[in-house]
């Protein structure tokens, strides 16, 4: 979004990154909630075939540690993320939100791409744990897929830009705000 107010005239008004940045927030604390319900589950029902993947996934276990610090990582760049998502004054803060929303990121990746992926093949049904990392080819592929959602994403942006600016609406006013906000730069505009 940054990106997109430098190279064109297009101002995001401030209310709709406000209501985006409360559904992103909402739906991270329901994610972790869900997975407060998983641990709890997992260890009430005391079924081997659930605590094995909790406990490898965060412990270890039979030697095996590789997931470990990506987990933790995970859990501490979740906490830390609501705990600058969930307060108002620190969700409005614009120097602070790109931060906010990276550590989320990078918690939802760790969380789904590691945990759920990989962990959830570990230990197997025999008992064994089978250490998987994805080779060059599958870490290429990968690449390649984001790749064509980031030119999806520039696309789509590019084409929103241009109706809005065509529209002359989302403008970027002098003191930064967009046209469709409400500040004090816009009423002055308006009567010179």
């Amino acid at each position: 979004m940054k990106a997109t107010e430098k190279f064109t005239s297009f101002q995001m008004p401030k209310k709709a990154i406000s209501t985006l940045t409360k559904i992103i927030t909402y739906a991270m604390v329901v994610n972790m909630f869900f997975f407060m319900l998983e641990i709890f589950t997992a260890y009430y029902s005391n079924l081997p075939g659930h605590t094995h993947s909790i406990t490898y996934l965060f412990a270890g276990e039979h030697g095996h540690h590789e997931l470990v610090p990506y987990m933790w990582t995970f859990i501490i760049c979740a906490v830390a993320s609501l705990a600058l998502l969930i307060p108002p004054k620190l969700r409005n803060n614009m120097k602070l939100l790109p931060w906010a929303l990276g550590l989320l990121i990078l918690a939802t990746w760790l969380d789904k791409g590691l945990g759920l992926l990989i962990g959830g093949f570990n230990p197997t049904p025999f008992g064994t744990i089978t250490p998987y990392w994805p080779t060059g080819k599958e870490l290429i592929i990968s690449a390649m897929i984001y790749a064509i959602g980031a030119l999806v994403v520039t696309v789509l942006f590019k084409i929103a830009t241009s109706v809005k600016e065509d529209l002359g609406q989302s403008q970027a006013l002098p003191c930064g705000c967009s046209s469709e906000d409400e500040c004090e730069c816009a009423p002055a505009e308006e009567a010179a």
